[in-house]
């Protein structure tokens, strides 16, 4: 027996150099194949392109994302400049100019309504319809895996399938530097910043002389409301050492110094006394109905006594904030409403009838119902672990999006909604028909007014342009990457998120309770 084990050790011994040099050979050969592959993909894309099937490494599809999205925007910007040159100053000039007062569009005045636009003509451009598309060819579909399909599940109406994430419709801001920079767009936009802080259009939400607030603790019981959310409960430390308490619940206030209600009266009776709560009611609809009893109201507008803007993260407490950091490549707008009113609808219509877009919502739905909008962007819950619903996920949902469509149901001076900020807080460009004097809520160089265009057709053309040209897009991204707020900085100061320490300092200038 133990001879035969001396044997076997000894018959092993002499394999093992044998077995360990195979393996370096195949370690090697691997590693060599490796290399090879990559130098080949590298530089011959189209043959790698072949032997895959059409699937090289750069590809994007909403399967996930590919670890070269970076190196691939470089060669893409690479390319343009190529092909293009490097423009100089003037020509930056030019292109800058030609963004900020866009071909076709007239000086129309602030007051244009949405009836001068709803007798443009109709679009004759085709419609790809549930079983082809426009040039008669049978339509076939994407699933949320990625994979083609008949449109027996889905039946988008448009053409889905172009709408594949690339690395190429990222906001190119190599071309953007080369040709214009953040040095130039902040010397254009000077007077925006400046004349920002004395806007009539918006209120200031700081407190301007400490001397005038006349206690030092102010609570706030929330009685009435309809949207207001409870995460604003909270015991906030405000301008000049002011405090405030804001709860909806009563047992932490017994005898708060002001009562509020939102969208609900509050009961009428008698003349306030000194020792009782002060009355305040918030509305912020469009017709700004004022309660039959009130100490303060508050409204969108500034010559109120207190103003709320749309903007902020505490009308959409719950939400998912991630952005796709890729576009879709040919699908261009975002549309969701599910409150179709005449006058907005006949705009969307024929606008969406002349741009490639996805239209979510009750009103014009093209993509075959109410729940698509998340299993078309799976990634917006599969990469966050939010819930999957469509208004939690929404601002995600958008970002796949260069443009988003926003008409307000009411056009009236400084009424500017959600519709247009959450498009801002998605990272896309908003088509925006609304408030006369937008401007004066929004960054410079944000947003596409509609209607500042002689037609609805040259407003399809303008955005085309611009979605197609990637130094023209990322202008109206500048002022992210340059840190410009304009106005845009005291719209978010005055919007609900600071509205329990300003309506505190208010009450506290008339004393509290006993005022």
């Amino acid at each position: 027996m133990e001879s035969t084990s001396n044997a076997f050790f000894k018959g092993a011994t002499k394999v093992r150099p044998f077995r360990w040099s195979f393996v370096s050979v195949s370690f090697v050969l691997v590693a060599c194949l490796l290399m090879t592959t990559l130098v080949f993909n590298e530089r011959f894309p189209d043959i790698v392109s072949v032997v895959t099937g059409g699937k090289g490494s750069n590809d994007v599809t909403e399967r996930g994302y590919s670890t070269r999205v970076e190196a691939a925007d470089l060669n893409l910007a690479r390319a343009q400049r190529n092909q293009s040159g490097e423009a100089d100053r003037s020509s930056a000039l030019r292109d800058e100019d030609s963004v900020a007062a866009p071909p076709h569009a007239k000086e129309a005045p602030p007051t244009t309504s949405v009836a001068a636009l709803s007798d443009e003509e109709e679009s004759d451009v085709p419609v790809a319809t549930e079983e082809s598309n426009s040039d008669g060819r049978e339509q076939y579909y994407i699933d949320e895996e990625g994979d083609t399909e008949k449109g027996d599940e889905y039946h988008f109406q448009r053409a889905t399938f172009n709408g594949t994430l690339s690395n190429e419709t990222m906001v190119n801001y190599t071309l953007w530097d080369s040709r214009v920079g953040c040095e130039y767009f902040r010397e254009k936009h000077t007077f925006a910043m400046r004349s920002s802080s004395n806007l009539r259009s918006l209120q200031n939400p700081k407190v301007e002389n400490c001397s005038a607030l006349r206690q030092q603790h102010v609570s706030v019981l929330v009685k009435y409301t309809t949207w207001i959310p409870a995460t604003l409960n909270n015991l906030y430390s405000c301008d000049c050492g002011l405090t405030c308490t804001w709860t909806n619940a009563d047992v932490f206030e017994e005898k708060p110094d002001v009562h509020l209600y939102e969208s609900h009266f509050p009961p009428s009776g008698k003349k306030r006394d000194s020792g009782e709560p002060w009355i305040a009611y918030m509305e912020l609809e469009p017709h700004r109905r004022k309660a039959p009893s009130q100490d303060l109201f508050i409204s969108f507008r500034a010559d109120d006594d207190l103003q709320v803007t749309y903007a902020g993260a505490s009308y959409h407490p719950i939400r998912n904030y991630f952005l796709s950091p890729l576009k879709h490549a040919n699908v261009l707008v975002y549309w969701s409403s599910s409150h179709c009113v005449d006058q907005r609808q006949k705009i969307a219509d024929e606008l969406l009838g002349m741009l490639p877009h996805h239209s979510f919502g009750k009103c014009l739905n093209n993509v075959g119902g109410l729940d698509m909008e998340l299993r078309m962007h799976p990634v917006c819950t599969r990469l966050t672990g939010a819930i999957k619903s469509w208004s939690q996920n929404l601002h995600c949902a958008m970002s796949h999006y260069k443009f988003v469509l926003a008409i307000e149901n009411t056009i009236t001076e400084s009424y500017v909604t959600e519709k247009l900020f959450y498009a801002l807080d998605a990272g896309s460009v908003p088509i925006y028909f609304g408030a006369p004097n937008v401007l004066d809520f929004v960054p410079p160089n944000s947003i596409i007014e509609g209607f500042k265009f002689e037609s609805l057709q040259k407003l399809a053309e303008y955005v085309q342009r611009v979605g197609n040209d990637p130094v023209l897009y990322a202008q109206y991204h500048a002022w992210r990457r340059c840190g410009i707020m304009g106005p845009y900085g005291r719209t978010r100061g005055v919007s609900l998120d600071s509205l329990p320490c300003r309506l505190c300092a208010a009450v506290s200038k008339l004393g509290g309770r006993n005022g």
